[in-house]
């Protein structure tokens, strides 16, 4: 049976004369049709897949985050009505931990980042790179929620597993109107002129913008690497909840490159019919059961929420991005991602904090601990039943006996319950109290949890007590939490920040048009880098050419003890000494960036401040009389440590001579009353317990008679204010 070649395929074979060749198909010039048909089709491939393998996972992942019992477990059901429903809050405390962690570790330092170029042994390109890092520096400081977007990336992968951002330039100019004087006109006078309004063009937004994606709202191919899914995907969807009276503005905005409006225009019926992503299930379990869809809660139609799609597909060997309202009305013709994206890929960044190799979209530490936050709370609501049943108990009623229910219900302490016949009427059921090992059972699972996530929490230290009261046990605790919270963070910096930063970096040296920045920069890079001497040699412009065309490498310093500071001193000062101790390399350490990484460690943020500053080139002058003055102090040192040395070892000798003479003065007395020196010994011991026995009574005695003084003495003042005869 003869296999046929499928008709939609991109590379048709024709056969002529019994040869083969291949026909190309120009995919720009494919209709309207086809490319919603495409949407379509790559949407419902991606949604199916994401609701049937996925969603339940973040949807519970969710309801545990906000610590709510999953919507489909029993506890939500009307068999528990009654029952304790407690949740135990483990997923979220953990999650906390791990932010705190993660926070201290990346943002610590002032300078977590640092920027190297391709060559460094070319100056100009080691200017460069430092000029780029102070843009970026500035960008991330000013126009940047850059802390907020790194510790949201963060979570998404404590929570759901994978993080999405979307990067790109937002620029925007507005026509104003201004007064402007008019001079050398005749008749007037040429010092004051006359004013005029004319329009001029502002600049309203210039900057770089990091979006944070929901995971339910960026669709991918399930057959993608799990490497690289952004890159390997075949086609990547980007949901974007819109205001109508946006679409609205966008379709009458002009594109600056081709004239035309940015959107196709459709009417507004038409905008409000499209397909709209409503009730998304884990959107409803991040925001919660009792909120309403805030994509879907506007009555006003101006403000009503619809959902943009931009599409990037590769397809024939080439890319193309364009946008669709829905799947169903073309919004943008298709245009190739080089000519809409300067970068020349595509404006995402995925990232991770635990690796599942072959899986695209890993789970969390949520999801890890789901099983064991769900037996948490299955014991804890256990034991406060159990509790209850305890402290109320349970009654057998004879059916149709008469007896005060609602006394019964009550339970008041103290109280009565009328009956007929106590004897028949009522049977106690008797509860067993099992708190104990309910309490151990959890403990366990405490422990267990802290172990898959890596968070040492105050209740797995408290479980943990014969291990942390021993020497050393709390560290040995530690580390091991803190090799694994290492690991995620480390990940998570390799996987998500850099390739983050890296992706900026090119939207900077592709936009950036600030001439402030640029030179603050500049100037900048010049005097902490000492190029004082020698900027004359450089030129300025092949140098700020550099900047905007050259590769760079960032490299973000999280490693080893970046969880606890204090490891962190004391691996680098270990590090240090190390170092420093070799050949030749003691020379070569720089003592201001160091004091600026232990600074950092201990809280604070830019240890640069603490440091002197000292102008361009400037060095420090040492004159004679500084020599001679460090000489003199030397030479005092040196006399001190002599002095206090023989101190030393005179007071030793006197010791060693007061020992010996008191061993031979014991040593004569056993002699004389012809005992060892073991009984005299014991038989000084006794005389000493005896001599502090009589110093106690004694001291109780005082204590006695103070205690009788102090009594005569106030009821003496008594009688003197009261007039009555005493106490």
């Amino acid at each position: 049976m003869t296999a046929q070649m499928p008709t939609d395929t991109p590379y048709p074979l024709e056969s002529t004369d019994g040869a083969s060749s291949i026909e190309k198909i120009d995919y720009a010039t494919k209709g309207d049709s086809f490319w919603t048909g495409l949407a379509q089709s790559n949407f419902e491939t991606a949604r199916n897949y994401q609701d049937a393998s996925l969603t339940v996972q973040w949807e519970r992942n969710a309801d545990h985050f906000n610590n709510r019992h999953f919507r489909r477990s029993a506890y939500n059901s009307r068999l528990y009505k009654g029952r304790s429903r407690l949740f135990r809050p483990l997923t979220r405390a953990s999650e906390r931990a791990s932010s705190a962690q993660a926070a201290a570790a990346l943002f610590s330092n002032i300078e977590i980042v640092d920027i190297q170029p391709e060559n460094q042994n070319d100056p100009e390109q080691v200017l460069a790179a430092k000029i780029i890092k102070g843009a970026l520096e500035y960008r991330l400081k000013k126009s940047i929620k850059w802390y907020l977007t790194c510790m949201g990336a963060w979570q998404d992968t404590r929570v759901y597993g994978p993080c999405y951002t979307y990067t790109d330039w937002e620029y925007e100019e507005a026509e104003i109107e201004v007064d402007e004087i008019q001079k050398n006109i005749v008749g007037t006078d040429d010092t004051k002129g006359r004013t005029k309004k004319v329009k001029k063009t502002v600049i309203v937004k210039d900057r770089p913008v990091i979006d944070m994606i929901p995971v339910e709202n960026l669709l991918l191919d399930p057959a993608c690497d799990w490497r690289d899914p952004i890159g390997s995907s075949p086609y990547v969807v980007r949901l974007v909840p819109m205001y109508v009276t946006d679409i609205e503005a966008r379709m009458e905005a002009t594109d600056d490159k081709t004239g035309k409006p940015q959107w196709k225009k459709l009417s507004r019926g038409v905008i409000l019919s499209s397909q709209r992503d409503v009730y998304n299930t884990v959107r409803q379990a991040r925001e919660g059961d009792n909120r309403p869809d805030k994509t879907d809660s506007q009555e006003q139609t101006e403000f009503k929420v619809m959902w943009a799609h931009e599409n990037f597909v590769r397809i024939g060997g080439e890319e193309f991005v364009y946008w669709t309202l829905g799947t169903e009305h073309m919004l943008t013709d298709v245009t190739p991602l080089r000519e809409a994206y300067v970068v020349n890929e595509r404006p995402f960044t995925y990232g991770f904090s635990v690796i599942e190799a072959h899986r695209f979209s890993p789970s969390s530490p949520t999801d890890l601990i789901s099983n064991i936050q769900i037996a948490i709370n299955d014991t804890a609501n256990l034991r406060l039943d159990n509790v209850r049943l305890a402290l109320n108990k349970r009654y057998i009623l004879r059916r149709g006996a008469t007896v005060d229910l609602e006394a019964l219900m009550r339970s008041v302490p103290g109280g009565g319950v009328m009956t007929d016949d106590p004897e028949r009427d009522i049977k106690v059921v008797e509860t067993r109290d099992v708190t104990g090992s309910s309490y151990k059972e959890q403990e366990r699972l405490e422990s267990e949890s802290g172990d898959i996530t890596g968070s040492l929490l105050g209740q797995a230290v408290q479980n943990n007590r014969q291990i942390t009261d021993s020497v050393g046990g709390m560290e040995m605790l530690a580390e091991g939490a803190n090799a694994i919270s290492e690991f995620d963070i480390r990940t998570f910096a390799e996987t998500w920040v850099k390739p983050q930063l890296e992706l900026l970096i090119r939207y900077i040296q592709a936009y950036e048009s600030d001439e402030v920045i640029l030179n603050t920069a500049y100037d900048d890079a010049v005097k902490k880098g000492g190029w004082t001497q020698r900027i004359d040699n450089l030129d300025r412009d092949s140098i700020m050419n550099r900047v905007m065309n050259e590769k760079m490498t960032v490299n973000v310093n999280v490693g080893l003890g970046a969880t606890s500071p204090q490891r962190k001193v004391a691996t680098l000062s270990k590090t240090i000494e190390a170092v420093g101790n070799l050949p030749e390399m003691a020379g070569e350490l720089d003592s201001k960036e160091i004091a600026k990484e232990m600074f950092a460690a201990a809280g604070f943020q830019d240890g640069a401040r603490f440091l002197k500053k000292k102008e361009d080139g400037e060095e420090p002058e040492i004159t004679q009389q500084d020599l001679e003055a460090a000489m003199q102090q030397g030479a005092e040192q040196a006399v001190d440590q002599t002095k206090m040395a023989d101190i030393e070892m005179r007071r030793e000798v006197e010791f060693a001579k007061l020992e010996l003479q008191r061993e031979m003065g014991y040593a004569g007395i056993a002699a004389k009353e012809n005992i060892t020196m073991a009984q005299l010994q014991n038989k000084l011991d006794i005389d000493l317990a005896k001599d502090k026995s009589r110093r106690d009574v004694a001291a109780a005695q005082e204590a006695t008679k103070r205690e009788v003084l102090i009594n005569q003495r106030e009821e003496l003042n008594f009688k003197k204010t009261t007039g009555l005869p005493g106490i």
